[in-house]
């Protein structure tokens, strides 16, 4: 039986899907980038699809390529945090900043099962910082983030896993009603 009953397809043999897979990883070095622009670009409400086209290429892409990715995120991430902390004063520019920090993390988000551990702990210390930020959204995001990071746990280090204990603690005071949901 293949996918929820139906029936595999005939010829179809797992090293078949296993080449297939290969020749899509092999293009994920041109599609990732285009799929990461398609969903800074686009509406909220569309980004679903795009978000879950960036997990597919991410669980297929190899690791040390999703890495040279991850890291570009990664920069974007700790710029867009910056760009919040820096606008207090400025509203609108603190909301701009506010929302490319929210999209960069759903992105993370979709990449975390094909991230290296390493990785994953550079990108639990965003979230460490981020849980306790004064913007509700950027509070959401962190908890999706962790969320995915921690269904991971086993790549993680003990001392990383109380810290996430640790800043969970600090930020329950300051949790924003709509990052608890």
């Amino acid at each position: 039986e293949f996918d929820g009953g139906f029936p595999r397809p005939e010829g179809h043999t797992s090293e078949g899907a296993e080449e297939a897979l290969r020749a899509v990883a092999s293009y994920s070095k041109n599609y990732l980038p285009l799929l990461f622009n398609l969903f800074v670009s686009s509406r909220p409400s569309e980004r679903g699809r795009v978000h879950a086209a960036i997990a597919a290429f991410g669980r297929v892409t190899g690791r040390d390529q999703l890495d040279g990715f991850y890291k570009n995120i990664l920069k974007r991430m700790a710029t867009s945090l910056q760009g919040v902390q820096q606008n207090q004063g400025d509203k609108g520019a603190k909301d701009a900043a506010a929302e490319q920090q929210g999209m960069l993390m759903d992105i993370a988000a979709a990449l975390v099962p094909g991230l290296k551990p390493e990785a994953l702990e550079k990108l639990l210390g965003i979230v460490n910082v981020s849980v306790v930020y004064k913007d509700p959204g950027i509070q959401k995001k962190s908890y999706k983030l962790l969320r995915a990071i921690l269904s991971r746990s086993a790549d993680l280090k003990s001392r990383s896993l109380e810290g996430v204990r640790e800043s969970l603690s600090t930020a329950q005071s300051s949790c924003y009603a709509p990052a608890k949901k």
